[in-house]
């Protein structure tokens, strides 16, 4: 496998340019989420950009170039791999770094934009913006490998995967953070001068409050990967209580590892489960999840995360969530209204809020409104400005 990069970019991209150039880098498909807001923001304000992400969907675990309508989008081709946690997927994600690398030096940019983990980006990209000066953004999307199972952090390879981050982040000239959480993490390693956060982005959906809830049961739904960092367990014990309350429903859109465990520990519960398997499309998911009164967002309390995907999705649906994790995700809750922290739950507690579930979705609304729609974007953007 040749590691020569301009045998996957195509030589346009190599030519010179009067304008100011910029380069987003993403291991991951997060450029709709993420990185086409900072592409047009650097286009509007005169920069020439280029997009390089891997081919490989991490999330159905193949080659994907769905993307290519995006004129100046390049794939970097990279090993497939299929376990989360692999020597395999170590390989493909240094295969992607040492490609970066390679474009970087011919290309030779302005401004590079990069979204970690993985985190040997991060030494990668320093050890080259020492030799040619450009200016450098880490954007933590994930904590790897804090976000994977206790017993794996401190481990080799593990530990040296760490310190590829926590050793080379502070030298880029800004830090975003998906969720402020992390900043507790890496508090000890990074200038919180240079630090911005940055929450994931979501289009808001025209029909999110116009939902109908059925008064005899108790909806819930999951959404994601079905994989060993959600706690099966505690999942149940949420529905042992809901279920003194009425008869519980649980709609399942996702895959993985833990489904079949998931879905047989739910029916011996007595809780009727509907799976959909995989859906990608929002209105199709919102469809499904018309009728659900709470998203479950529990996750094994070691799992290092501030605020996640799903919950994400369940605003965006208008959704209140059931949640466990800590961060952000806990302050929203508390805060503002749009759920139930796992430590909260009760009969008396649920039965409250169900009462007044009106309000609740349309908290649930506000909070995506003023934190992860893309209507503020500008705004939330423009700490950029003092970089470029």
């Amino acid at each position: 496998m040749c590691l020569n990069p301009c045998k996957d970019l195509s030589a346009k991209t190599l030519k010179c340019q009067t304008k100011k150039t910029a380069i987003l880098i993403s291991c991951f498909d997060w450029y709709v989420n993420r990185l086409k807001y900072i592409d047009k923001y650097l286009q509007d304000r005169g920069y020439s950009t280029l997009v390089l992400i891997s081919d490989f969907n991490h999330s159905i675990k193949k080659n994907d170039t769905h993307l290519n309508y995006v004129k100046n989008l390049r794939y970097i081709h990279v090993p497939q791999y299929e376990k989360n946690v692999s020597v395999r997927r170590l390989w493909s994600h240094w295969y992607f770094t040492r490609k970066i690398r390679y474009f970087i030096e011919n290309k030779k940019p302005d401004f590079v934009y990069c979204l970690v983990p993985p985190n040997s980006l991060v030494k990668g990209l320093v050890i080259l913006k020492k030799k040619q000066g450009f200016r450098l953004v880490f954007d933590v999307i994930d904590l790897w490998p804090e976000s994977f199972p206790k017993n794996c952090t401190n481990s080799y390879p593990f530990s040296v995967w760490r310190n590829y981050r926590d050793l080379y982040i502070d030298k880029a000239d800004c830090i975003v953070l998906e969720c402020e959480y992390y900043m507790r993490i890496l508090s000890k390693y990074v200038d919180s001068d240079k630090v911005n956060v940055l929450r994931l982005i979501k289009k808001s959906l025209p029909i999110v409050n116009k939902v109908t809830l059925n008064k005899d049961s108790i909806n819930l739904c999951y959404l994601g990967s079905i994989n060993s960092l959600i706690d099966i367990e505690k999942i149940c014990s949420i529905v042992r209580v809901l279920k003194k309350i009425k008869l519980v429903r649980v709609k399942i859109i996702g895959d993985g590892e833990k489904k079949d465990e998931y879905i047989k520990s739910l029916k011996k519960e007595d809780v009727d489960v509907e799976y959909y398997g995989k859906i990608f499309d929002d209105t199709e998911k919102q469809k499904i999840f018309a009728d659900c009164h709470f998203g479950i967002n529990i996750y094994k309390s070691s799992i290092e995360v501030g605020l996640t995907m799903k919950s994400v999705d369940y605003f965006q649906m208008g959704i209140p969530i059931i949640n466990s994790i800590s961060g952000d995700t806990r302050e929203f809750v508390k805060k503002y209204g749009v759920g139930i922290n796992m430590e909260d739950i009760e009969e008396s507690v649920v039965v409250d809020f169900l009462n007044s579930m009106e309000d609740r979705k349309a908290k649930v609304v506000s909070v995506f409104n003023e934190f992860i729609s893309e209507y503020n974007i500008e705004n939330r953007l423009a700490f950029l400005d003092k970089l470029i």
